[in-house]
């Protein structure tokens, strides 16, 4: 009697872990985190906050704009930033 039910309990256990191995997909993809707004137009003196999808363990942003003549960004934190445009000029904010 008692081998029996130790049979069963390993079964049952053997099963369970089974199942749960199953359920869970391996292939579970994370999303890249990637910039709210693709283009935008700002007139002097206007301002536009931005903002990262998908920052979820995003550690460290570091943004970057590659004429701060033409705009400049402030109010920067781990996971948004307002531009400010300066002057007529086009530019490229990254992240």
């Amino acid at each position: 009697m008692k081998k029996t039910t130790e049979k069963t309990l390993a079964l049952a256990m053997a099963a369970v872990l089974c199942i749960t191995t199953v359920a869970v997909p391996v292939d579970a993809k994370v999303k890249k985190p990637k910039l709210s707004i693709k283009k935008m137009i700002l007139n002097t003196g206007e301002k536009k906050k931005i903002k990262i999808k998908n920052a979820g363990k995003v550690k460290k942003v570091t943004w970057k704009s590659k004429k701060t003549s033409v705009a400049f960004l402030t109010k920067k934190t781990k996971k948004s930033v307002t531009i400010v445009a300066k002057k007529p000029g086009k530019t490229t904010v990254t992240c």
